[in-house]
């Protein structure tokens, strides 16, 4: 992991860059990520705008595989548009969280915010959405084991780089495995989601929650968006992202 400090400032209000995700386009490392090891603590952030024609289906945020799946956020078909997390911690299945979210995220939602934290050492696992606690149900645990986040594939929009594309819009995809905020406490919210219920900047490199980088961070310009600003080492862009039609900063 590396950690170091990073003097970033952001003059004048944020406007976050969102990106489109046709069914056909996805962001895909064919290898594990650099540095990276299974602790038992993770912050998850992100926007997503679901598009047009899609409720009521699957589609994935991230996901993370080989020989078997690591972590993974999903919007279920069943239930019906909720939001569906899973973690593994041994490739014979065991699964130490999964959980279903109470809220759901539909087209009318328009912009949501997924907010995540965990520290699986001391069983907890909490889910914000759109800056309000998520009463989630949990399948698995939360169990006292370290999510499998060394895996030899990781995705962003699409399931074991095949399956479930993400259709809709993404910003500000951050997704740290190294560290725990407590998500309760509204000053930790308020380090990616502002009191408007609007994007807060995350720095250069995603470094700013914590003063640390994330293993994966997704942001910026649409030309370079699927570049890691994470510590964990590049991604391939697969199809072409364009810019989404509006932001969650608007």
């Amino acid at each position: 992991m590396l950690r170091r400090p990073f003097p970033v400032t952001q003059q004048g209000p944020y406007v976050a860059n969102a990106v489109n995700f046709d069914g056909s386009t996805s962001i895909s490392r064919g290898a594990d990520l650099d540095s990276i090891t299974n602790t038992k603590l993770g912050i998850f952030s992100g926007w997503v705008r679901m598009g047009a024609g899609t409720d009521g289906n699957q589609y994935t945020i991230f996901n993370s595989y080989g020989p078997n799946d690591g972590i993974s956020l999903m919007r279920d078909n069943s239930p019906a548009n909720k939001l569906y997390v899973l973690h593994r911690y041994n490739d014979a299945g065991a699964i130490c969280w999964g959980a279903y979210s109470a809220g759901t995220i539909t087209v009318s939602s328009g912009w949501a915010h997924i907010l995540m934290a965990w520290d699986l050492a001391n069983t907890t696992a909490q889910i914000y959405l759109d800056d309000s606690l998520d009463a989630h149900s949990n399948t698995h645990g939360p169990l006292n084991q370290a999510p499998l986040y060394s895996r030899s594939d990781h995705h962003i929009g699409i399931y074991r780089g095949a399956s479930f594309p993400f259709v809709g819009d993404m910003a500000d995809i951050y997704i740290n495995t190294d560290e725990y905020l407590d998500i309760s406490v509204e000053a930790n919210r308020r380090k990616f989601i502002d009191g408007d219920g609007k994007p807060v900047y995350l720095g250069a490199d995603g470094e700013l929650p914590t003063g640390n980088q994330p293993s994966q961070f997704f942001s910026g310009e649409t030309d370079t968006w699927h570049v890691n600003k994470g510590y964990g080492g590049g991604f391939t862009e697969s199809g072409t992202l364009t810019t989404a039609s509006t932001s969650p900063s608007d």
